[in-house]
């Protein structure tokens, strides 16, 4: 890998996004609070497509560029100092304490670990291979170790420095600890933690360094603490955790237990602005570096406190000689420098340095390379410089200084040499198998790989076919299986191969062992048993198919009470079943195997045999008995009225929903009834239809006659026998409702509900209670009239623990036109009007309850009930509603 020195250029933009949380998550431990963050610029030069991001502990930051097959070196003041290139397809990048450079290359699937100055020295793992997608490196600072995500395998692999595999954890899954396609990690040294990225469980896993699995945090979503397609990973100072959600386009702040913290960054073009963001990685400074692959550039970003070293103005800079000869150590090195935008006359005398060496002589200003641009010359001590370099080969001089009261820098690339007579070049890290040091002038001592296929030995007894293959000997792997389950195959680098007998399972061959393991390398196991314990089988064995299992005709006892007599059929013992039946409709007969017949109690329907009752029922002692229910009346009528009447007339296109009960009624065309119409009527006309009703329920009378049923559309039967059920059962509910009118009618008024007339004028609006709600239990509220003009509403508040108000209404009851009556926090089925004059509800007018009348009761057109209609003589006009809620107080 070969290193090139060049001129930095950027440029900053302005713009960015932080969103920050609105609540933090409780918990024991306080969460840290979100970092300040504030823009700085964007790197475009030289980028494909960036992905993988490291710093060094000078602070130079390191961008791989998969697409063009290179790594962009930049300073911390932004200047590019190198290209490293040639890499095939670096997916990854890591530099070490030492300043090696590790880069991951996805196409030779490989981790090569570069010196300083650009030589191969180490590879990991065996060839190439090893990895199938080095996606990720980190470097572990206490140990030295480095950690190596394989993406396609769903490993992370720990290598020594010197490139030994130590371990690795994960494996293809979702369950704790394991991966499905991890894509990049960090190492935090401080918690001794690693925090792997693991993409398509859409998670942020929490290993320690020795891979034990800690914790872990994330959802797929696009919400605070969930991720699309997480990529890169970063962890700051104060243990925030960093993580690039690459679909939504910005990068997540959270701590250790996943508590959302902030966002940085949001999708699109602009500077600051993310598309696809994938590796991160913090300076020393305080800077967060993000690699967003879309918009092909770097994007800069200062955290909490930070420092930006990027105040100093580039510098261009030529050096001579080049290449400088360490053995001619009395010549001065010259340096050029040139300083854009600045008179160089304003150079402060005695800040120029190179590499830290100040300049020998006073600047000379002229035009050295004749490009129209002045520069200035100055001299260096070269054998003050000179130990400033490492040894031969490729080399940085930066040059520095201070002019106008602004710092400048610049720097280029020189070659170091020895070469000459009797020089001895030394291999340094290079394998000597495969690499020869010679000197080449004048560019000094050079490792030269042998050629690829040139024979070499390893040293290691587990390889075969050893050659050389990019300056690294290498060999195939030994293939030492010799196909007996019952040795372990394994590989000594010193001895070879070795076979070990082991206590493995295994399979002797024969179906009539089970058991089987090794012993002294021979396979075997104990007799099987082929006792099914089946008493309708003859059990044998075949040591080709095994047990053998043949069915028998023998007596048996299946063990069940409820068959008998037992006998073996089909390889099963059965009887026939018995019969439990006791005759006794309120019981269910069962039969329990273990105790025989079981008669248990029941309440199903039934008949008790009596003409009084209505829905007989099963006690649960097993016993039928008969019970008077209101049932599902949404219209019933009783003779309270003054008058005498009790009929209901319903007008055109009417609806109701449940059951309707009266002496006689009238049903206009086109209403709708779901449920039964049930008349008392013995003579005459009892129900009189019109064209087009639908009733979903029965038609029955007390023996009257119904007219017009030909022309009408009924769901159930007609039954004028005068005896049916359901006449019985209108008839016990009407006795019922009348009893219960007068039992609530005698109640006292609940405290402070004695409210006195209500008379709402047009639009105004009224709540009972008017601040509060009616309370728990069973309340009364007395009323002595209630009068609601037009487009008005009356609202009764209760609660859950209300179990039902009765609204007493001591005279008349009148709902103008669209006005209402409503519930908060009760339904219907809790309230009850009880009104002892007459009720009348003008068209649009709905009320939520149900109205328990004495008198006359007149539903104009299009207005509704949710609830239930009693009263004597009831008249409800074309097209309104009743919506049965059963009073639950009955």
């Amino acid at each position: 890998m070969s290193g090139r020195r060049s001129r930095s250029m950027w440029i900053a933009l302005a713009g960015f996004v932080v969103h920050m949380p609105t609540a933090g998550a409780g918990g024991a431990v306080a969460s840290p609070e979100p970092p300040a963050v504030a823009f700085l610029r964007s790197y475009r030069a030289a980028f494909h497509a960036p992905s993988r991001v490291a710093v060094d502990a000078a602070g130079n930051v390191y961008v791989t560029d998969p697409g063009r097959g290179q790594v962009v070196v930049r300073a911390p003041s932004g200047r590019i100092l190198s290209r490293l290139g040639d890499l095939g397809r670096p997916t990854s990048v890591a530099v070490d304490g030492a300043g090696r450079v590790y880069v991951g290359d996805s196409d030779s699937g490989s981790v090569t670990a570069f010196s300083p100055d650009g030589h191969a020295i180490v590879r990991l793992g065996k060839g190439d291979g090893e990895f199938r997608l080095p996606n990720d490196l980190a470097i572990d600072g206490a140990g030295g170790n480095i950690f190596v995500v394989d993406s396609a395998a769903h490993l992370v692999k720990v290598y020594s420095r010197a490139g030994a595999l130590l371990q690795s954890f994960g494996g293809y899954g979702s369950a704790d600890g394991q991966f499905n396609f991890p894509v990049s990690l960090a190492i935090d040294a401080t918690a001794g933690q690693v925090l792997v990225v693991d993409q398509l469980n859409y998670r942020i896993e929490i290993f320690d360094l020795d891979g034990t699995f800690q914790s872990a945090f994330g959802a797929l979503g696009n919400g605070p603490g969930a991720f699309n397609m997480p990529h890169g990973v970063a962890i700051d100072r104060k243990g925030r955790v960093y993580v690039a959600d690459s679909v939504e386009g910005r990068v997540q702040v959270l701590d250790r237990s996943g508590t959302f913290l902030a966002y940085i960054g949001d999708f699109g073009e602009a500077a600051g602005q993310l598309r696809i963001p994938m590796g991160m990685a913090i300076d020393p400074s305080n800077r967060l570096f993000i690699a967003a692959a879309n918009n092909a550039r770097l994007e800069v970003f200062g955290l909490d406190a930070f420092a930006d070293p990027e105040t100093v103005s580039p510098a261009v800079v030529h050096v001579e000689p080049n290449p400088i000869e360490q053995a001619n150590q009395r010549a001065a090195v010259i340096g050029y420098i040139e300083v854009p935008g600045y008179p160089l006359g304003q150079i402060v005398p005695g800040s120029i340095a190179a590499n830290g060496v100040t300049a020998a002589t006073p600047g000379v200003i002229g035009d050295h390379d004749g490009n129209g641009v002045p520069d200035v010359r100055v001299e260096f001590d070269r054998a003050s410089l000179l130990a400033t370099f490492a040894g031969d080969g490729v080399a940085t001089v930066t040059i520095s200084g201070t002019i106008g009261g602004t710092q400048f820098e610049g720097s280029t690339a020189v070659q170091i040499t020895t070469c000459g007579a009797g020089v001895l070049c030394s291999l340094g890290d290079a394998d000597p198998r495969c690499n020869e040091a010679v000197c080449v002038p004048p560019i000094g001592c050079t490792i030269v790989p042998k050629a690829n296929g040139a024979s070499c030995e390893d040293g290691d007894a587990c390889t075969i076919d050893d050659v050389c293959s990019g300056g690294f000997c290498e060999g195939a792997a030994l293939n030492c299986d010799d196909r007996n389950v019952c040795t372990d195959d394994t590989c000594d680098p010193q001895l070879g191969c070795v076979q070990v007998n082991n206590t493995a399972p295994c399979d002797d061959g024969s179906a009539c062992t089970i058991g089987d393991t090794c012993g002294d390398g021979v396979c075997s196991g104990t007799p099987v048993s082929c006792d099914d314990g089946n008493v309708c089988t003859d059990d044998t064995c075949d040591p080709a198919g095994g047990c053998v299992h043949s069915d028998n005709a023998a007596a048996c006892d299946d063990g069940n009470l409820c068959t008998g007599p037992d006998v073996c059929v089909g390889g099963m013992c059965s009887g026939a079943p018995r019969t439990c039946d006791d005759g006794n409709v309120c019981t269910d007969d069962t039969c329990n195997p273990a105790i025989g017949c079981v008669h248990t109690n029941n309440t199903s329907a039934c008949d008790d045999g009596e003409p009084g009752t209505a829905r007989d029922i099963c006690d649960g002692a097993g016993v039928c008995h008969g019970q008077v229910v209101t049932g599902n009346y949404a219209i019933l009528s009783w003779p309270l009225d003054a008058r005498g009447a009790q009929s209901v007339t319903l007008g055109g296109h009417a609806v109701v929903r449940g059951d309707v009960c009266a002496e006689s009624m009238r049903i206009g065309s086109f209403s709708e009834i779901e449920g039964n119409v049930v008349a008392w009527a013995s003579d005459g006309r009892a129900v009189v239809l019109r064209s087009g009703t639908v009733i979903a329920g029965d038609v029955v009378t007390g023996g009257g006659g119904v007219a017009r049923i030909d022309q009408v559309t009924v769901g159930g039967q007609v039954d004028q026998s005068g005896v049916a059920v359901e006449l019985s059962e209108c008839i016990a509910a009407r006795n019922r409702a009348s009893s219960r009118r007068a039992e609530l009618a005698a109640r006292p008024s609940t405290a402070g509900f004695a409210l006195g007339g209500i008379d709402l004028r047009r639009d105004e609006r009224r709540r009972i209670p008017s601040n509060g709600t009616l309370g728990a239990g069973q309340l009364v509220v007395d009323v002595d009239e209630l009068r609601l003009a037009s487009s008005s509403a009356l609202t009764l508040v209760g609660t859950s623990a209300t179990d039902f108000v009765v609204v007493r209404v001591h005279g008349k009851m009148m709902l103008g036109m669209a006005a209402r009556v409503a519930t908060e926090g009760l339904p219907p089925e809790r309230v009850l009007f009880l009104i002892d004059g007459p009720v009348m509800i003008y068209r649009d007018a709905r009320v939520s309850g149900t109205l328990l009348a004495a008198g006359h009761v007149q539903i104009n057109a299009n207005a509704g009930i949710a609830g239930a209609l009693f009263g004597s003589d009831i008249d409800v006009a074309a097209s309104a509603t009743i919506d049965l809620h059963s009073f639950i107080g009955w």
